[in-house]
């Protein structure tokens, strides 16, 4: 099968910016876990987590993969975009509730949460999601199990 059609040629470079980020963000994740002091760390929101970095890498490996395939005219590569993108948007979910949930328990026990700020949630599993939904809003009437 051909994707040479305009909307696979944006999803391919969607996949490939994507996954480059993921990629990116999840090694210095993990280097920031080894105590390695990357510099851009604390502008780009890096904490210190391993097992968060490792699962940005899985996200943006699966990204990867389904450009690498629809980039060798594959077709069948969206579903690995697809799978990416439900991936990164399972993973934005989880740091939003987490997110609302301490700050919640910020307004319920605002002693224990002295010099703490709402951007100490903030995660690039989380931000990095918003590009993903938008997407998943833009091809959302793509999502299908039979191929017509």
């Amino acid at each position: 099968m051909n994707c040479d059609n305009k909307k696979d040629t944006w999803m391919k470079i969607f996949a490939l910016l994507i996954s480059l980020l993921y990629i990116f963000l999840g090694s210095m994740h993990i280097a920031e876990g080894m105590w390695a002091d990357t510099g851009l760390a604390a502008v780009l929101f890096v904490s210190a987590d391993m097992l968060g970095g490792l699962c940005l890498l899985v996200i943006g490996v699966v990204f990867f993969y389904g450009f690498r395939e629809l980039n060798s005219g594959i077709e069948e590569g969206i579903a690995f975009v697809y799978v990416g993108m439900i991936m990164s948007l399972v993973f934005m979910l989880v740091y939003a509730l987490v997110g609302a949930g301490t700050l919640m328990d910020s307004f319920l026990l605002p002693e224990d949460y002295t010099g703490w700020h709402i951007s100490d949630q903030l995660r690039p599993g989380a931000y990095l999601g918003i590009p993903v939904f938008v997407a998943f809003l833009v091809w959302k009437d793509r999502f299908t199990a039979l191929k017509q």
